[in-house]
């Protein structure tokens, strides 16, 4: 999954979700209804025009200045509000369990499972080990330069029992 906060300017009250159709539909159908209880706002879900994704699109000025306001640096790199950053443990797990819908991986061996974490945002990438380390979770962050020029951080760990378990 993925989403977007509206340009300025012309598209200026549109927010933007993105799941891969493997993604379960419960994803879509937890996104609609916090669109629905948060702002009283039906969205409206179909699927994407070229590619395997279902779209969610949601025509809000709320939900557009909340998301951009809360969501993303003066750089326009992605980050987690300040609040967030000081949850308690349950609420910050389940962030964790949302991040990781969205941008995480979870892989399971025969003999152990791994949790992966990617962004192009420096700063969500360190709040995202900062929160792990709340839950003991050590990890490094490994910088990738790709060849359009981007930058991209990752990061990977060996997790056990039920931690991270978000239904995908």
């Amino acid at each position: 999954g993925d989403g977007n906060a509206p340009n300025r300017g012309r598209n200026a009250s549109t927010v933007s979700l993105f799941f891969g159709s493997e993604q379960k539909s419960e994803f879509v159908t937890d996104a609609c209804l916090c669109f629905q209880k948060v702002f009283g706002v039906m969205p409206k879900v179909t699927n994407h025009a070229t590619k395997k994704m279902v779209v969610i699109r949601a025509e809000s000025a709320a939900i557009a200045h909340v998301l951009g306001t809360w969501c993303y640096a003066e750089d326009g790199k992605r980050r987690l509000p300040e609040w967030a950053m000081k949850m308690n443990q349950p609420l910050t797990e389940a962030l964790l369990q949302g991040l990781w819908r969205t941008d995480g991986t979870v892989v399971q061996t025969d003999d152990a499972r791994f949790a992966g974490f990617t962004s192009s945002s420096p700063y969500l990438i360190d709040q995202v080990r900062t929160l792990l380390g709340r839950f003991g979770r050590r990890v490094r962050i490994q910088k990738r330069l790709h060849s359009n020029g981007k930058l991209s951080y990752s990061m990977y760990f060996s997790i056990a029992g039920n931690f991270l378990d978000y239904g995908g």
